[in-house]
């Protein structure tokens, strides 16, 4: 029998992050962008982080290099994890009893591996998740459902007996239209938002306090 799976998307769905990569990213543009840097965040949302790094120097002349904006933005957002961001209600609790159950856990995210494991590190589940596939490694964006499918293969599973946890609507879209099942996170979303999740997605949660998730043999 293949491996059951579960994948995780990182900002938004295991931490409440999207204050602090909003306030690390206004910061750090307010010499290059200081009248309409949210709009442009907003336009850019679904880039890798490694794209949003070159499209910052590229369009706007951050930084005397590519490098140096990603290693200057990697600190900082590397310290935002560590002093500002919080997990979502319950999440680390379902991450163990996932784990303990024996499902292989992994991670899909557009922020580098680096980032993800020092945020996992300070949440004391790192040891939890096998694996992590980053956008920037795959060529493209969560809009399409490489990174996921990435995510399941390095964790030896297959499409149809994993699921992915995401609060991206883009995100839930693309896994939806390659026949993987998602579990749509509306924590803290607005009414729009909360009804494209549940387009797209198999089940929609809350927060991870809710019973649905934690029968094992449904997953």
């Amino acid at each position: 029998m293949c491996q059951k799976a579960v994948v995780f998307d990182f900002d938004g769905t295991l931490v409440n992050s999207a204050a602090m990569w909003r306030k690390t990213l206004e910061t750090y543009l307010a010499d290059y962008l200081p009248d309409n840097s949210r709009s442009y965040l907003d336009e850019i949302e679904h880039l890798s982080f490694g794209e949003k790094c070159c499209r910052f120097h590229d369009e706007l002349g951050a930084g005397t290099s590519v490098q140096e904006v990603f290693d200057d933005l990697s600190s900082r957002v590397i310290a935002g994890y560590a002093n500002s961001v919080m997990p979502l209600p319950y999440a680390l609790e379902y991450v163990a009893f996932l784990h303990s159950n024996g499902i292989q856990l992994s991670i899909a995210s557009s922020t580098p591996p680096t980032i993800i494991r020092n945020a996992l590190n300070n949440l004391n589940i790192a040891d939890n998740f096998a694996a992590i596939a980053y956008t920037g490694d795959v060529g493209n964006d969560k809009s399409q459902p490489d990174v996921y499918l990435e995510a399941i293969e390095r964790v030896g599973s297959t499409p149809e007996h994993a699921v992915v946890f995401e609060d991206a609507v883009f995100g839930c879209k693309a896994c939806k239209h390659a026949g993987i099942r998602t579990v749509g996170i509306t924590y803290k979303k607005n009414d729009q938002d909360t009804q494209e999740l549940r387009r797209y997605s198999t089940i929609v949660i809350e927060d991870y306090h809710n019973p649905r998730i934690y029968e094992i043999e449904n997953l």
